[in-house]
């Protein structure tokens, strides 16, 4: 999978160096490495997804505040413009748009990943 920290910061605007953003490449790639187990896409939608996850992994974080939420800057020195960045709007991959990116280039299946495993349980007991 090709996805840097470069790539991390290119869409979150994040400031943070390397070895900060590592670690959560490295979780978006595993969690990215078993979804695509249950559905077939291609490498470039799993480097992009990948990408994306890191993001969702970051602005969700504390590390990552800096990168979340309303962004201002000034243009011309006359507008104040704000937009929206990353922040949390729901529950799970969904709650940022890099996690609902993520998911929709995984066809759904990270979310899937967030559903408990069913469990089959026996009313009493077996004699």
């Amino acid at each position: 999978m090709t996805c840097t920290p470069g790539d991390v910061r290119d869409i979150t605007g994040s400031t943070l160096d390397d070895p900060a953003i590592d670690p959560f490449i490295l979780d978006a790639e595993c969690i990215i490495d078993e979804a695509a187990e249950c559905v077939t896409v291609t490498d470039a939608c799993k480097d992009r997804a990948c990408v994306n996850l890191s993001a969702h992994y970051l602005v969700t974080s504390n590390v990552g505040k800096e990168s979340s939420g309303v962004k201002r800057e000034k243009l011309e020195d006359v507008y104040d413009v704000e937009y929206f960045g990353g922040g949390q709007k729901g529950e799970g991959y969904l709650s940022t748009g890099f996690g609902t990116k993520a998911n929709a280039l995984m066809k759904g299946s990270l979310v899937e990943l967030e559903k408990p495993e069913p469990s089959l349980a026996a009313i009493g007991t077996i004699c």
